[in-house]
């Protein structure tokens, strides 16, 4: 995980708003990017033996996106990441985070990585 840097391409089914995509940076312990209008920095451990993630600490900026869907995505994404438990990689090479039940909460896509 650590030195990768990642473009979320869904929420629990739904996709980004144009122009106000989440990113997610790891690096050793810390992760911090984007909730599409507002900064987040915080730490993570991952087992990748067990596919197990946690994150915490996570603190965000409190602007308020201009578009309620805006608004309304960042809110879903940032719920997603703080519930996060498990961690697994598709044969598209696309990453996806879930939580309690195995519920897809987001995904991230390598092939659209943003430079970190």
């Amino acid at each position: 995980m650590a030195g990768s840097s990642w473009r979320v391409v869904g929420v629990g089914g739904q996709v980004p708003v144009a122009g106000r995509v989440p990113t997610l940076t790891f690096e050793d312990a810390k992760v911090s990017g984007s909730g599409g209008c507002n900064v987040f920095s915080g730490s993570y451990q991952y087992d990748p033996a067990s596919g197990q993630i946690r994150f915490g600490n996570i603190g965000m900026t409190a602007r308020a996106c201009a578009e309620p869907a805006a608004n309304d995505f960042e809110t879903r994404f940032s719920d997603a990441l703080v519930r996060a438990n498990g961690v697994s990689v598709d044969s598209q090479g696309r990453l996806t985070l879930s939580g309690p039940g195995g519920a897809i909460l987001l995904e991230v896509d390598p092939q659209r990585a943003v430079e970190g």
